[in-house]
Order: structure tokens, then sequence, then C-alpha cells
């Protein structure tokens, strides 16, 4: 999964989800997506202010009832009403809505999950994949995977002619099979699909009996992205939207203030290429990530520069 689908049911667990998510959200969907929140009435979520102060075309629906699962039961009656063919996004974390999103996913309709953080697993594993929107409004998209022990081990066959040794009393013993050898990349791939943006220890612990793995990331730049947040490493894959963001950012860092022009060329020669930018048109890339760049005007022309 590399993008949303055109038409979704969007539903929003505002008791599991900050409220403050609701920009980047709009970012991401447009201001013109339609879906709903659903609170308890006595949920002090902020929900409903910020649907006040934020003009859009999401509603807000409190599930008045003693049940401290109401909220849940609603939303997943909302989820099995809508039409089959429709997908659903789904914004929350909670592991409760695992056994509907399977029962639709055998139905045959899509549920596709959105977060800032990773899912529970069993919802996660559940879904058709998952979104992680970033608080900037960047959004890396997940494929269902699912991990069951160490990935593609494929012991080699022992080589012909070769012959166990003999043990006591003259027993020929059996030659030991050799280690299984584990491709890397497929497994780091598979895990980082699942996880998102993983701390580095996490993912060695993940990834054993691999050895080398901070190695291994650091020699595939075009591969992996390498993040340190707070003096802790991150590492998630690196999608064709965050390859441009990088592309531009160090044409910025390079070269000072560009024209938007100029920008594209110089980015492109700094291992944009041919990668598609996320939004059409330059212009609407850099606005798209207001915590990165800022647009300014110098006489006729427009000027890019680096925020951080």
């Amino acid at each position: 999964m590399s993008s949303l689908p055109n038409r979704f049911r969007l539903l929003i667990d505002g008791d599991n989800t900050a409220h403050d998510l609701l920009p980047p959200l709009l970012r991401l969907l447009g201001a013109e997506v339609e879906g709903r929140v659903l609170c308890n009435p006595c949920s002090h979520s902020g929900w409903a202010g910020a649907l006040k102060r934020t003009p859009c075309r999401i509603s807000l629906t409190r599930v008045g009832s003693t049940n401290k699962n109401a909220v849940d039961d609603r939303l997943m009656e909302l989820m099995r009403e809508g039409p089959a063919s429709d997908p659903v996004l789904l914004i929350t974390r909670d592991a409760d809505f695992s056994p509907c999103v399977e029962a639709l996913e055998r139905s045959g309709t899509r549920v596709i999950c959105l977060s800032t953080e990773p899912p529970a697993v069993r919802l996660r594993r559940a879904c058709s994949g998952w979104v992680e929107l970033l608080r900037s409004g960047e959004a890396h998209y997940h494929v269902r995977t699912r991990l069951q022990g160490p990935a593609n081990e494929t012991p080699r066959a022992a080589p012909k002619g070769r012959r166990g040794r003999k043990g006591r009393g003259g027993a020929a013993q059996p030659a030991q099979a050799p280690a299984p050898q584990i491709d890397a990349d497929a497994l780091l791939t598979r895990i980082l699909e699942e996880e998102g943006v993983t701390p580095l220890p996490r993912l060695i612990a993940l990834s054993a009996p691999l050895r080398g793995v901070e190695a291994h990331l650091r020699a595939s730049p075009d591969r992996y992205h390498l993040e340190d947040r707070s003096g802790q490493l991150r590492v998630s894959l690196m999608s064709p939207e965050r390859a441009a963001y990088l592309a531009l950012e160090r044409a910025l860092r390079d070269l000072g203030p560009l024209p938007v022009d100029r920008l594209l060329s110089e980015a492109r020669a700094r291992g944009l290429g041919r990668t598609p930018l996320p939004r059409r048109g330059i212009l609407r890339t850099l606005q798209a990530r207001p915590d990165l760049f800022r647009l300014v005007m110098a006489g006729d022309l427009r000027v890019a520069k680096l925020i951080r």
C-alpha cells in the first residue's frame, strides 16, 4: 500500500485519539474530507473545541450510555453498516477493534488503520494496512505482514561428497548442517513494514540472529532512513515521499535559500532524480511541510528557505 484509496469511510475513535491529530490529518486527506468522531459524553479529549476552531466536514457524535464500551460498539456498527465496496479508514490504536476488523476483512471490506504510533499488534495484523501519520503531516504506508519467527531462513544443502566423521566405535555420524542464511534486507523490510518507525535497539532485537544491523542500515541509505530523536536512533523504510523531502532539504542545506524552480533542479542533482514529488508541483510539495520550509517573496521570485 503506497497511498490511500480514493473513496473511504473515515471513522475516528475520539476517546483514544488525541485531537491534535486533526491538522496533520486534514493536510493528508484534504479539508473537504467527510468523517465522524465518536466520543463519550464525559470525554475531555478536546475534539469538540478542535472541530469548532478548524473549518472541516468532520462531525462529532457523543455516544450517551453507561456502557464503558459504548463508543467502540457504535464505531463497529458504523463499520459494518456501510457499503462493503468502500474501505474503512479507522483512526485508533485500540486492539478491541481487532475481531470486527478481521470479520470485515474476511467479508471483503478493506480496513486501513491510521495513527501517530504503531497500533496494537493484533489490530495492525488484522487490517489491510496501516498509515503512520507524523505530526508534520508526513505519512508512511505499511502493508500487512505477519512475522512468524526468523524469516527467510533456508538451510543450504551439505556439499556433495562430504562424509560424516566417525564417532566412537567407528560409527559414522552425520555431518553438521551449516548455519542458515538470512536475507537481511527481506527480514529488516518485513519488520519495519509492520513496526513502522522503530528504535534501533528494538530492531536489532527483533532481527536476531542477524548481526551487524546498524552497519547494514548505514550502508543502504536508499533503502533505510536513520534519524536521531532525543539521543536515540530510530529507523524506518525510505519511502519515495521521504526521499524527495530529504533531497530538497539537502539542496537547501548545501546552497542556502533558493528560488523554487532552481531548488527543484538542485534537488534532482542530489538524489531526487526522477522520483515523483509527494504533491503535484514543487510549490505544493513545499507548502505541505511548513515545519521544514518557508516560502518568501524576493522581488518577482518565490524563494524557499529551510526552517531547521
